[in-house]
């Protein structure tokens, strides 16, 4: 059995949600990470502090999570896909998200997680069939699978289902490729 975390990493938010193998929906949240990390991701004073508060939330997260699913017995191969950011022309945002990506791949990593790159647009192709869904189409979507998805992180919980859910179907593709 294999269970699919989808994690959308922003500069101030981040999103999380889990689907069981057949895709669907376990549970799902979001983190504010200006609330986490003591100031916003992208300032850089301090930055040693913040990223090690994101290295310890993430290690927590995955660890939890972990043992939640292996007391359930529910327990399987878990694989994580992680939202490659989309950063527009800013090198500073580029730099600082693609620096929490490293270390949320990491934790994951460290949990005994496989890992892999969802790019957003096939994260919002697999929640809505279409790569250019907006926001509110994601948030939609997300609460027809059950997702609560409310208060100032609904966003990133909702493309953090589509990252999940892209990531079952990258898994399924691989699967019928190895046949």
């Amino acid at each position: 059995m294999t269970n699919y975390i989808g994690i959308d990493i922003g500069t101030e938010l981040l999103g999380w949600a889990a689907l069981n193998e057949a895709g669907e929906y376990i549970s799902s949240g979001w983190v504010d990470l200006e609330t986490t990390l003591s100031r916003k991701l992208r300032d850089w004073n301090s930055l040693e502090i913040r990223l090690k508060n994101l290295c310890r939330w993430a290690l927590e997260f995955f660890g939890e999570y972990e043992r939640v699913l292996s007391i359930k017995e529910v327990l399987g191969d878990t694989l994580v896909g992680i939202e490659h950011p989309w950063v527009g022309q800013s090198r500073q945002t580029a730099l600082t998200l693609g620096i929490a990506w490293g270390i949320i791949a990491q934790a994951a990593m460290q949990c005994g997680l496989t890992i892999t790159k969802v790019g957003p647009t096939r994260a919002k192709k697999a929640m809505t069939g279409s790569g250019k869904a907006t926001k509110d189409a994601m948030l939609d979507a997300a609460k027809l699978m059950g997702a609560k998805c409310d208060g100032k992180g609904q966003y990133d919980e909702a493309d953090a289902l589509g990252v999940a859910l892209a990531t079952r179907l990258w898994a399924l593709e691989r699967e019928r490729e190895s046949l």
